[in-house]
């Protein structure tokens, strides 16, 4: 259970409102990056939450539910070319000129990686799970009805000695988000093909990946690792799809070795 208190914030970005949270009573360093942490499919901002209680002392991190999450409003975002442009308002908007680092968990991953090949002022990706293309029975997926068959897949990405009441939490948030949010994510995925593009980035890149992962194999970050010059992979023994919330201890310390990996080599640049 979380011990730390979040505090939530509301930011219009046009035609969008974005509600995001941060640790109460953190202190902006001005020395350091500030983190920006982007969830999945089917989870929030909250999935975040216990890798941030363990990181508290160290970064400024903003926890942002995606359009159509949480306490997010607006017209669902049927292109990955859109959630990128509404991103890069809020991150304008907010934090215009000061250093961020972006990091993302699958979905959120793919939202990095398209971000990564534009002329975003973001110069660090640090993605979890993260894939170029998703590959879906698009039959099954037309025929899938509630939240329930079309997160299956994502159910199935915990590890067998995972603590039950973790999924439980999981599977009662998840169902709990309206259909249409769930699907309109995934049929993104399904239009978006980045394949041709990856090896075109020239952004820092930390791939981190379960050896585990029953949901995106660690073959995709394999592979994103062999395209992408610029690119570290870490992988994690014993981790599956969800290492978020199973594993926060292992996430925090990755996350911390990639953000004062960055910080070093700028300040030996």
């Amino acid at each position: 259970m979380n011990k730390t208190s979040f505090v939530r914030h509301i930011t219009q970005c046009g035609e969008y409102e974005f509600s995001w949270y941060e640790v109460a009573g953190m202190v902006e360093s001005n020395d350091l990056p500030v983190l920006l942490m982007v969830h999945g499919i089917g989870t929030s901002a909250r999935y975040w939450f216990s890798v941030a209680e363990r990181m508290k002392e160290k970064y400024r991190m903003i926890l942002i539910d995606r359009i159509g999450y949480g306490e997010s409003q607006g017209i669902l975002i049927n292109s990955l070319e859109e959630t990128v442009s509404t991103l890069e308002q809020f991150i304008e908007k907010l934090y215009d000129g000061k250093e961020i680092i972006f990091i993302g968990h699958s979905f959120g991953g793919l939202i990095g990686l398209k971000m990564a090949l534009g002329i975003s002022s973001i110069d660090t990706f640090i993605l979890i799970s993260a894939f170029d293309k998703f590959f879906i029975d698009e039959i099954w997926f037309q025929k899938a009805k509630g939240n329930q068959e079309l997160m299956q897949n994502i159910l199935n990405g915990f590890m067998p000695d995972c603590d039950n009441d973790i999924k439980e939490v999981f599977k009662r948030e998840a169902f709990a988000i309206p259909h249409k949010v769930i699907r309109n994510d995934f049929q993104v995925c399904i239009d978006s093909d980045l394949r041709g593009e990856i090896q075109n980035i020239k952004k820092k890149i930390y791939l981190v990946s379960g050896k585990e992962d029953k949901v995106i194999s660690i073959r995709k970050s394999r592979n994103l690792h062999k395209k992408i010059e610029n690119s570290t992979l870490i992988e994690l023994d014993g981790a599956n799809h969800n290492v978020v919330i199973e594993k926060p201890d292992v996430v925090a310390e990755i996350l911390d070795f990639c953000v004062r990996t960055c910080i070093e080599r700028k300040v030996n640049d």
